[in-house]
Parts: structure tokens; sequence; C-alpha cells
């Protein structure tokens, strides 16, 4: 027997056993066509099985994919359709499985009814469990927050426990605690609808998955946010097996300029990838690693961000490799310790960065940290804006300080070029191709310094080092420098030459 919809299909009086299916869930032919099994009178959920006229239930059977579709989701940009979302995606139990979206726009951050948005703590996100994949068609199956106003006193309407504790108030679309094997592929996924208050709190991420292991975020385009657009969270940096992938992904126009707000954000991660993603207009910086081990960054597209490209503020064996970095706006690889955490065995290599920064910082800034290699890169273009006279501007820019010891660094054949070298004056320091600087007070907590084979062009000042102790700096060439050529102080070492 064949219904044209669901709700003539409930007006039926059918007998248990028999197999029937309708052209559509709302309306004939809306993709939401689907078969099922009448069978005894027991509890459904409305959503993908329903109860009938004489008292029997119709259950829907799967085959394959759970099509959001056929358990009620418009996808019309103006229904709310979470709670058909996440009844698929409940459907598919403990054993898990895919939940599909086929083309259309997905309105999660409202009730069923069209345009009113959910107050207070109501939940607004899809919400996953073990071995759930969401799989869309590319951009054209888009997940989209219905728009949220805040303000000082009250906060964005969309908040959700993640997990206990200090999380517990943290916002998103797509959210999981604790769980195993998640993936996100093909999606859309759209937060740029947001109405920022003057103040309060600014926490909304377009994926938040948190102490979790073997995640998969893949193929998706990412708009908006205003924390961070995917917050990817381990357990313990010393628990085996934490490993996420973030690859092929676009993230684009997030959060408010100045805001804390990432592109990616890696928090604990014991093994992970972060490559051939394109990161453009992000609010803050697009990638973010704390407390992370054995993490790569290669073949990312990072371009106009207000902070800059890369942040590592924490961890250990972390590739940053083969980027191109333009117009970051304060660097584009940045190691910077929080806290107690330290940064050792760091790779830098083979980066293009181009045109960071314009008032402060450099194409790759370190500051603190052990066995950290900066080798192969290119850094071109890089001015000084005319505003802060205490800003550094430099190709490559590793100092150590508050009292913390740096050991061994190694700046090796890189091409600096163009940093500003038609200068003349405002900074405390002026712009220089590679400038590192130990603690006055002691330059033995600067030690194991080689600069060695890098070519420095076009450049206001080729070098400026001081403070540091045991070094190796030689076999470096220079061409065109229009200020002071180098410059070292307080220093102590044995293989000094050009």
């Amino acid at each position: 027997m064949i219904f044209n919809t669901v709700a003539q299909m409930k007006l039926s009086k059918l007998s248990a056993g028999q197999i029937i299916s309708t052209k559509g869930y709302y309306v004939a032919g809306d993709g939401g066509e689907a078969s099922y099994l009448v069978a005894a009178s027991q509890t459904v959920d409305g959503y993908g099985d329903h109860a009938l006229a004489n008292g029997v239930v119709a259950l829907l059977q799967v085959e394959g994919a759970a099509n959001v579709r056929q358990f009620g989701a418009k996808g019309d940009g103006v229904t709310g359709d979470l709670a058909a979302i996440q009844a698929a995606v409940d459907s598919l139990g403990t054993v898990g499985g895919v939940a599909y979206f086929p083309p259309g726009v997905y309105l999660v951050g409202v009730d069923g009814v069209a345009g009113n948005a959910l107050a207070g703590e109501d939940m607004l996100c899809i919400e996953l469990k073990d071995n759930i994949t969401l799989l869309g068609d590319g951009s054209a199956s888009e997940i989209k927050l219905a728009p949220q106003a805040g303000s000082a006193s009250a906060p964005y309407p969309v908040a959700y426990a993640v997990w206990s504790g200090t999380m517990s108030t943290a916002k998103g679309t797509v959210k999981t605690a604790g769980r195993r094997n998640i993936a996100v592929r093909r999606l859309k996924i759209d937060c740029d609808v947001l109405v920022q208050p003057s103040g309060g709190t600014h926490d909304i991420s377009n994926i938040r998955i948190g102490e979790c292991s073997f995640i998969r975020v893949q193929d998706v385009e990412l708009v908006g946010g205003v924390a961070e657009t995917c917050y990817l969270l381990g357990k313990h940096i010393d628990e085996p097996q934490t490993y996420f992938t973030f690859t092929d992904n676009h993230v684009h126009d997030t959060g408010e300029w100045g805001v804390d707000a990432l592109g990616v954000h890696m928090d604990r991660i014991n093994g992970g990838v972060c490559n051939d993603n394109i990161f453009q207009n992000i609010g803050l910086r697009a990638v973010g690693l704390g407390k992370c081990s054995d993490v790569t960054v290669v073949g990312n597209f990072i371009g106009r961000n207000y902070d800059g490209g890369v942040r590592i503020a924490g961890g250990d064996n972390i590739v940053v490799s083969s980027n191109r970095m333009k117009d970051c706006n304060k660097y584009g690889v940045e190691v910077f310790p929080e806290g107690n955490d330290d940064c050792t065995d760091i790779n830098i290599h083979n980066n293009q960065i181009e045109g960071n920064p314009s008032n402060g910082n450099a194409g790759i800034y370190v500051v603190n940290g052990a066995n950290i290699n900066i080798t192969g890169n290119s850094i071109n273009q890089m001015k000084w804006d005319g505003g802060n006279a205490g800003a550094f501007i430099a190709g490559i820019h590793a100092r150590s300080q508050n009292g913390a010891r740096f050991q061994n660094l190694t700046i090796s054949n890189n091409q600096v070029r163009g940093i500003d070298p038609n200068y003349t004056t405002g900074l405390t320091i002026p712009p220089t191709a590679i400038y590192i600087e130990g603690q006055v007070a002691d330059n033995t907590l600067m030690t194991g310094v080689s600069v060695i084979g890098n070519v420095i062009d076009e450049c206001y000042n080729g070098y400026y080092f001081r403070y540091f102790y045991d070094y190796a700096i030689h076999s470096n060439i220079f061409r065109n420098i229009s200020g002071t050529g180098q410059s070292l102080s307080d220093a102590t070492g044995t293989d000094f030459g050009p």
C-alpha cells in the first residue's frame, strides 16, 4: 500500500506485519519517501516511527544511511529541523552509521515552528554518539544556525552542556563529548547569523568535539562562529589514540574582527592532522594548538586573519610545513608557551609567508622552547604601518623571556626578503630580517643558537642578535641591506661568520 504523505499514512487503519510506503514526508516528492513495517502498538518518536489511527505503529525501515528527510527534516531554511535531525542520528543506535543530508538548508537553534528561536538553556545543536557520520552532498547540504540575539546581561540564548565543569555553557551547532569514531563530511555549517552583544559570552562554535578520539572533519565549509569555528579537545596529551583529522575544509568569515575567534582549535590532542585546508578572514587566528603531541599542520592556505596563521601554545613533536600564509597581520607562525606548558621539538619548514605583519611580531615568532627548527621557509614583504612604536617587525623573531630557558634553536636555509627596506625612523628596534634576543639578566638561559645558510635580501637590517650563549652563525648571504647589516652584542660563542 502506498500513501502520498506521512500525514495520510497516520490516518490509516492497518494490520501488524504489513509493509507500506510513502511518496514523501510532507508532500509527494519532497525527498522523504520511505518504507515502513506495521507493528503492534508501542512507543514511537513521531519522527521516523508513527502511530496509526487504529493504535498500531509504522516503523521506518532504514536502508543504509538514515536520510534526515525521512525523519521530517524539511531543509527549507525556515523551519526548525533540529529535532528531526536528532531523531535520525539517534535511530542509528549504538552500532552507529551515517546520517545523510540531501541538498537543502537545515535550520537548527529553533523549535519546529517556523522562525521561533529557542531561549534560555535549550539545546540548539546536533548531538553525536559513537560511530556516527554526518554526510552531505557538499556545500549544497547546509546546517544553519538560526538568527540569535544577545546582550551583555543576557548572552546568546543558545547554551548547552558539552560536558561537566567549566565548559558546561559552551555553545555550538554540532557537538559531542566523550565519544569515539565521529565524522563530519561534505557539509556546509553556517553560524554567520549572530547579533554580537556588547558584552557577555562570545562562545559559539560550528563544531565542538570534546574529550573524544578518532575524529574526522573533512571537506566541510565552516562559516561564522564566534569562538572556535571547530574545537577539538582530546582527553589528555599522554592518553594514547586521541587521533583527530581536519582536512580539505574551507573555513571563512568567522568571528568579530579581533575577538577570540579561531578557525580550528586543537587542545590536548595526541596524534592529529590539520592538512590541506583553506582559512580566510578569521577573526583572530586560523589554527591554535595547545598541549598537543604529534600533530601536523601541512599544506594549508591561510589568508587575511586578524591575529595570525598558526599558534602553538604548548606541546611537542609538532610539524608546520608547506603552508602558504598571506596578510595575517601579526604573524605567520607563533610558538608561545602559555602558563607552565612547554614547546619542544617544533619543526617549522618550507612555508611561504607573505605580508605579515603590519604592526608587530614577525613572519615566524618564537618565545621560549627547546629543539625549535626553522628551516627552508620563504618570508616576504613586511612593512611597519606606522602604529605601535614598540612593535618588532622581523622576518624571524626568537626570544627568551620571563626567566625561562630556551635551548637549541636552528634557523637555516630560509629566504627572507623585503623586510621594510625603505624604513626611516619610528621603531625602537628597526625592521630586521632575523632578530634573536635572550635575557639581559642571564645570557646563559638561551643556548645552542644556529643561524646558518640563510639568504637575506632587500631588508633594512640583516640580523640583530644579543644576550645568548653558545652559537653558530655563518654561511649567510646578505644582499641589498639598506640599514645595518649585522649586529651581535652580549653573546658568547666561537663560530661566527657572515
